[in-house]
């Protein structure tokens, strides 16, 4: 009696696979990628070549552009997908006003950018960014005789180094930059003009401070052996 009973235990043993909630199942969709949201106001100082054709502007009368410092501000908005890459948009505008004492009407500049913004995070809250769009650059000139304006538009394009120092709930960045505006077609419609103006670029350096609101943005560790990225918060794992 005792082998019988023996024997079917052992049958049942091997006619009953384990339990399949032992184990995890290999068949469990795999988590999405999170993405990284930034939404940010920027301040952005440029020094540039603005100041091309102050000789020719003072022959005619008008008052210089004198400085070739540049204030713009601007809006950007960015994604940071999951494997480092960053995608957005900006736009930046800019204005300031040169007078002279011997001309009543004063120089103005205003500078207005938009355009994509891609790049991808280096690690340990760096990244690198390249803006490729649209830019327009004016200077209305006047004088108590007559006057016009210079009108730059074309593509441009500006690659940036950047810091990410704040990158969840408030949002902090810093960067710099180099900006090239090419102008398409005639600077000016004024036929008494002998002086082109024309310009074949327009060269600047930038830097920008950013502030606003981001959303599980990371400061990414440099790859290697035991790389785990930092949490959404910013803080090292």
């Amino acid at each position: 009696m005792i082998q019988i009973l023996s024997a079917a235990l052992a049958v049942s043993m091997f006619a009953s696979p384990p339990s399949a909630s032992l184990e995890p199942t290999s068949s469990e969709p795999a988590p999405a990628p999170r993405l990284g949201v930034a939404l940010s106001f920027a301040f952005e100082p440029r020094v540039g070549s603005y100041r091309d054709h102050d000789r020719s502007l003072e022959d005619y009368g008008y008052a210089p552009v004198a400085s070739p410092l540049q204030l713009s501000y601007g809006l950007r908005g960015r994604v940071f997908t999951n494997s480092g890459w960053i995608l957005g948009a900006a736009m930046s505008y800019g204005f300031r006003s040169t007078q002279i004492d011997t001309n009543p009407v004063p120089t103005t500049t205003t500078l207005f950018d938009i355009g994509f913004t891609g790049g991808h995070q280096l690690g340990l809250g760096l990244f690198a960014t390249l803006d490729l769009g649209f830019s327009a650059l004016s200077h209305s000139v006047g004088s108590s005789i007559d006057g016009g304006a210079l009108v730059y538009l074309g593509p441009a394009l500006a690659p940036r180094l950047g810091y990410v120092i704040v990158g969840s709930g408030p949002f902090l960045a810093v960067s710099v930059g180099y900006s090239a505006h090419f102008p398409i077609g005639r600077a000016h419609t004024q036929v008494l003009w002998e002086q082109g103006f024309s310009r074949p670029v327009i060269h600047a350096g930038l830097f920008a401070i950013e502030s606003g609101f981001a959303l599980g943005v990371r400061r990414w560790r440099w790859r290697g052996r035991g790389h785990k990225p930092a949490s959404p918060s910013g803080a090292e794992q």
